[in-house]
């Protein structure tokens, strides 16, 4: 019987170190997102980076098509830039609305464009 409540005692010991490990390493992450943010690049310095490099990049939509699935953008800011996004429902963007769009650069017909992950309204 005492070797009994010893391995109980030992379980629930192992068990909240392993709960507790994991509320600290949640912890650190949300510290360390919080801390590292991505840098905003202009669409000019865009094509000076490397290929799936993950940007932040402002600018005005000038051009918005949509497909049932996709988005293609035209982000204008003294240059322009080709951003492909995503959709999972109806887009609350419009031609002329200055966005940031957090995206990855892929090429495409011998030219850099964006994989958007998010696009937000200034």
């Amino acid at each position: 019987m005492i070797q009994g409540l010893h391995s109980n005692m030992k379980e629930d010991n192992v068990r909240f170190v392993a709960i507790l490990m994991s509320v600290i390493g949640l912890a650190a992450l949300m510290v360390y997102l919080a801390v590292v943010s991505i840098p905003i690049t202009t669409v000019s310095e865009v094509s000076q980076k490397k290929e799936g490099a993950v940007v932040a990049v402002t600018g005005k939509i000038t051009r918005l098509q949509e497909t049932n699935r996709t988005a293609t953008l035209t982000l204008t800011h003294s240059c322009h830039i080709s951003v492909l996004l995503f959709k999972d429902g109806p887009l609350s963007l419009n031609e002329g609305q200055d966005v940031t769009v957090i995206a990855k650069i892929e090429r495409y017909d011998g030219k850099n464009q964006l994989i958007a992950h998010r696009v937000s309204s200034k």
